[in-house]
């Protein structure tokens, strides 16, 4: 389509919309972890500003008898699993629909 049916028509269908929702998983995935490491470098500044609730909390290394999985940052927790289910579920079936629609 060229760009002047493009902007007569006002739409553009991209053919791969999985694609889409990959990349910004994988860039909302890069921005928190950026974000969390900042806040742990900037603890003590943040701190002082009475900010400590906003610092991310310590990547805990070793395996929690209560955990599932601990790989690094990420903890599986079971019964947190359970209470995040059903917004996870709305997610996805967002994510499908959407997709869907664009396909």
């Amino acid at each position: 389509m060229t760009s002047d049916k493009l902007l007569i028509a006002g739409v553009w269908r991209f053919s791969y919309p999985i694609t889409i929702t990959f990349a910004q998983v994988l860039a909302t995935h890069v921005m928190l972890m950026f974000i969390a490491n900042t806040t742990r470098v900037l603890r003590q500044p943040l701190s002082w500003a009475g900010l400590h609730d906003v610092v991310a909390p310590p990547v805990r290394r070793l395996l929690s008898p209560w955990s599932i999985i601990t790989l690094g940052a990420f903890d599986l927790n079971f019964s947190i699993t359970l209470r995040v289910l059903p917004l996870a579920i709305v997610l996805v079936a967002k994510l499908f629909f959407s997709n869907l629609a664009f396909a």
